[in-house]
């Protein structure tokens, strides 16, 4: 069901047309889990960065994208029996059980790494949703709000897919979802920068106050 929305307060220039609102579930987006049933991996499955295939857990995300810095790794023959959780680049990859609600933007980088029971990929039909914009509105505050209002359970508390699909998102003209996508892109990846520029400067002090306060008595080299 479309509903029309009324235009944001901020837009870009030439966009004048209403915004039409819609269940997750009545769009063309596809869901699927990391229930593998049977054939979920075992140890004798596992392999390590080198000869394997990332195998995401729900702390495997980094500041809306994924991360593989401490992923688990499948062999690639399982990884090929595992077909419906193969990542590709414009995927969403969501949290619906342990880390409840985190989100991931997958990359080109990402293509054909696979998820583990705790993850969701949804995937959008690209002629109608772009990955791109939709993951910054469910990162945003009224995303996050209607991605937490439908946890389930108590003690082990989830996302069930059938909940996701009643998710009302906003849906304004493609070109303009991929205008707003590529702007919060730019964004993240300035904030990417510049949070490698700050780690560089800490561990920058971190070596200059361990010289400057040397243990034991070592000899403190000069400033140059």
């Amino acid at each position: 069901m479309k509903e029309r929305l009324k235009a944001p307060e901020l837009r870009f220039p030439g966009f004048t047309d209403d915004w039409e609102e819609r269940k997750l579930g009545d769009t063309e987006t596809h869901f699927t889990d990391g229930n593998y049933g049977e054939s979920y991996p075992s140890a004798k499955d596992m392999s390590d960065k080198a000869n394997g295939i990332p195998f995401l857990r729900g702390s495997d995300f980094s500041n809306g994208y994924l991360d593989s810095s401490n992923a688990n790794y499948i062999k690639p023959e399982k990884h090929a029996e595992l077909t419906s959780g193969h990542i590709k680049q414009d995927d969403i990859v969501l949290a619906v059980r342990g880390s409840l609600g985190t989100l991931g933007y997958a990359t080109k980088e990402n293509e054909g790494w696979n998820i583990n029971s705790q993850l969701a990929i949804l995937r959008t039909n690209k002629s109608e949703i772009s990955g791109m914009f939709l993951i910054q509105y469910l990162l945003g505050s009224k995303g996050q709000k209607e991605i937490f209002s439908r946890n389930t359970g108590t003690a082990l508390k989830q996302l069930p897919i059938k909940q996701l699909k009643d998710i009302p998102v906003p849906v304004p003209t493609l070109l303009e979802q991929q205008k707003i996508g590529s702007f919060f892109k730019k964004l993240d990846d300035t904030i990417d920068l510049h949070q490698r520029k700050l780690d560089l400067l800490k561990e920058q002090k971190k070596g200059y106050l361990q010289k400057m306060f040397p243990k034991n008595g070592a000899k403190v080299p000069e400033l140059r």
